[in-house]
């Protein structure tokens, strides 16, 4: 069992070099950053969390933790690099990994800093899990790519700060975030977004860029039937109550299955009557159904149950959010500057898409992965299994015991896989 656990430990930190090498692939990332970068992904993915002096302790070197949080520090606090140089790589890499049935989910997120007082650029959030506004945070631009086979590529994660002079507003950081990650995967996939995005102004910015999109509306939006000028503007909610369901489809969610009815109509908005939009009405066991606006045909039953599915999955990045939050502590954070914070929440993101991309692997390979971390439950009924994927690779770097004792020298590493990263030799 143990030589099997080393090869299994070598195994996972040879594809770790390999996604190492993919962030550090673009000239404008010095040689030295891309080092830091395997060296803090291993950290982070051994110690399970983005306190860099626990990513210190975690990283097998024989020189003093001290050292280490030193050289981790200076990495962060480094203006020579910058995350999006490693993000155009990495997404280059993405973009072979998803196809034209993908669907893009954009969303907001945050993190709640309760108890902070000093660290730079905290803002009022919104906090989600309370409901309530919190005093200090940051704010989150998330992007995640979600297969028609149900599996994760995560894209896009930037730190937002309504204190810093750059900042304009939670839209413009959007559109911004849109505009990077298209220009590197292009605009063949589905948008699927929420109700925090329903405004002309984003209809508009979608329309010019020619991408799918479905956006969940609210109730309350006034819309006409399209081809009837003559009549008054309703509420969405007036016009969803006079269609009849036409379509069933059924969702799985959770390990169950979800039966729902929807419906379309053309309709038209006052603000752009020129342009031709349907609204697709989906109801569930809850008392409102959803209300999804789109610039796609949803005229038969297959494109309806299409529209329908891509905005069900528009829930992955929710899941995304959580898991990085839970899997690296993420609101745990604890930098003294804004572009040091900045740093670490991309470093969570890779570290969650290393986590991905052991997911991508045949799932066979990944039975042999997952049957070696207990639970109390059955992995192959999970929707999301990188909870134990983290705990797996935590377990992991852990596995391969130290080497022999020879001839000291000076920088030896003890795992010799490790060394690539260190770039010293075994």
């Amino acid at each position: 069992m143990k030589l099997n656990q080393l090869r299994l430990s070598r195994e996972i930190v040879s594809e770790l070099e390999a996604f190492a090498q993919i962030l550090g692939n673009s000239p404008e990332v010095p040689k030295p950053t891309r080092k830091f970068i395997g060296q803090a992904l291993y950290g982070m993915l051994k110690a399970q969390s983005v306190v860099v002096s626990q990513i210190a302790q975690a990283l097998p070197e024989p020189i003093s933790v001290f050292c280490r949080l030193q050289r981790l520090c200076y990495q962060l606090a480094n203006s020579r690099w910058d995350p999006l140089s490693c993000a155009g790589g990495y997404l280059e890499w993405a973009r072979q990994e998803i196809g034209p049935d993908t669907v893009l989910c954009a969303d907001i997120g945050d993190i709640a800093k309760k108890y902070a007082k000093s660290m730079p650029g905290l803002s009022q959030v919104w906090d989600g899990s309370d409901k309530t506004v919190k005093r200090a945070g940051y704010f989150l631009a998330e992007i995640e790519a979600v297969r028609s086979d149900g599996r994760h590529v995560p894209l896009y994660l930037e730190t937002l700060s309504s204190r810093k002079a750059s900042y304009v507003s939670q839209n413009h950081q959007m559109d911004m975030a849109i505009d990077f990650v298209i220009a590197h995967i292009g605009t063949r996939e589905i948008w699927a977004m929420d109700r925090g995005f329903d405004d002309e102004k984003r209809f508009r910015f979608m329309d010019e860029r020619k991408l799918s999109w479905v956006i969940r509306v609210r109730g309350g939006r006034h819309a006409q039937k399209a081809g009837l000028p003559y009549l008054k503007s309703q509420a969405i909610s007036e016009l969803a109550a006079r269609m009849s369901p036409s379509v069933s489809l059924s969702l799985q969610s959770g390990g169950k299955t979800r039966a729902l009815q929807a419906a379309s109509i053309r309709i038209e908005l006052k603000d752009r009557p020129d342009a031709g939009y349907s609204l697709v009405a989906v109801w569930t066991k809850r008392k409102n159904p959803w209300y999804l606006l789109t610039n796609m045909a949803a005229s038969t039953a297959c494109q309806i149950q299409r529209i329908a599915r891509a905005y069900a999955a528009r829930w992955g990045v929710e899941d995304a959010a959580r898991v990085i939050k839970q899997c690296f502590d993420l609101e745990n954070i604890r930098l003294l500057t804004f572009q040091g914070i900045r740093k670490m929440v991309w470093l969570a993101l890779w570290a969650y898409a290393f986590l991905c991309r052991i997911g991508l692997w045949p799932k066979k390979y990944l039975a042999v992965l997952l049957s070696a971390v207990s639970a109390l439950w059955d992995w192959r009924g999970l929707k999301i299994i990188h909870y134990r994927l983290s705990n797996f690779i935590a377990m992991a770097l852990v596995w391969p015991p130290p080497k022999k004792r020879g001839p000291r020298r000076k920088g030896r590493a003890w795992i010799p896989a490790f060394a690539g990263m260190t770039g010293k030799n075994p």
